[in-house]
């Protein structure tokens, strides 16, 4: 978090000698998405970096910065996901699409939830340093072509700010077809639970996934083994699986399986569970 958070850090105390219209148009949105509008001391501290009162001690700053960026960090893993889903050697994508789903409609603000996103993809992509201030640019520079869309979702008083998001790659190029969604590009979409990043839906797949750490995806046909076959495979390999979760398009039918690792197969082990006559193909996903 620290490492993530000190570009940031840097850029806040470079705009501190100068006027404040970074901090009004880059972090003002975020307290605004996340709805933190009463909080008073992160409010002082924005008010500190803009100019109005002395300089804030540096460990505030900082403290207000990861604030802010521990709030965008879950929202990098749609990103990471999507990217490692295109298929191996292939990284012409120019188009990528993100939808945003939220009670406030064209009201939300999401130009920092779109940076983090940026940020996800491109570090998996790029060895340049990106951060929340440079994603955009970044980006440009590369060619990338980014559209957006949100769209009004249901939600009361204590609903999310933000319901959903997916992020969509214009490529159909996969190492994993069952992440294609019905538009011919790669799909992923995900919400936010107790601050934690989940995949909701993987191409036309609804999936209910955390996506932290190691996980591996599998595609096959519906059919009674194929869970204690890919369990058996793991355990006599001594790789401890986190979590495992199924969903299927109906009885007998395709399906995809998320396994959750605590520790990175061998080639061998993959090998043995692809072998496995149902499983038709994998990707192994890290969002370490």
């Amino acid at each position: 978090m620290k490492t993530h958070t000190f570009p940031l850090f840097l850029s806040l105390r470079k705009q501190r000698q100068g006027e404040g219209k970074w901090i009004n148009h880059r972090i003002r949105p975020l307290i605004c998405v996340c709805g933190r509008r009463d909080d008073e001391k992160l409010e002082r501290g924005l008010g500190r970096v803009r100019g109005r009162g002395p300089p804030p001690p540096p460990r505030e700053l900082a403290t207000c910065c990861l604030t802010l960026f521990s709030t965008l960090l879950p929202f990098k893993g749609l990103g990471r996901a999507a990217v490692q889903l295109v298929g191996e050697g292939d990284r012409g994508f120019s188009d990528i699409a993100i939808e945003y789903a939220s009670p406030r409609g064209d009201d939300l603000d999401a130009r920092l939830l779109r940076a983090m996103v940026i940020k996800g993809i491109l570090e998996q992509t790029t060895t340049a340093q990106v951060n929340l201030v440079n994603a955009d640019l970044l980006a440009k520079a590369r060619g990338l072509r980014i559209s957006e869309k949100t769209v009004r979702s249901d939600g009361g008083d204590g609903a999310p700010v933000l319901t959903e998001m997916t992020v969509r790659l214009g490529t159909g190029a996969t190492r994993f077809s069952a992440a294609v969604g019905p538009g011919g590009q790669i799909s992923v979409s995900g919400t936010v639970k107790a601050g934690a990043p989940y995949l909701t839906k993987i191409g036309a797949f609804d999936v209910d996934l955390g996506i932290e750490g190691i996980f591996l995806l599998t595609r096959q046909i519906d059919q009674p083994g194929i869970i204690a076959g890919v369990a058996g495979v793991l355990c006599a390999g001594g790789v401890n699986i986190s979590y495992m979760t199924v969903c299927r398009m109906g009885k007998g039918e395709d399906a995809i399986m998320a396994v959750g690792l605590d520790d990175r197969p061998s080639e061998e082990l993959i090998a043995k569970i692809t072998s496995i006559g149902a499983i038709s193909e994998f990707a192994l996903v890290s969002e370490d």
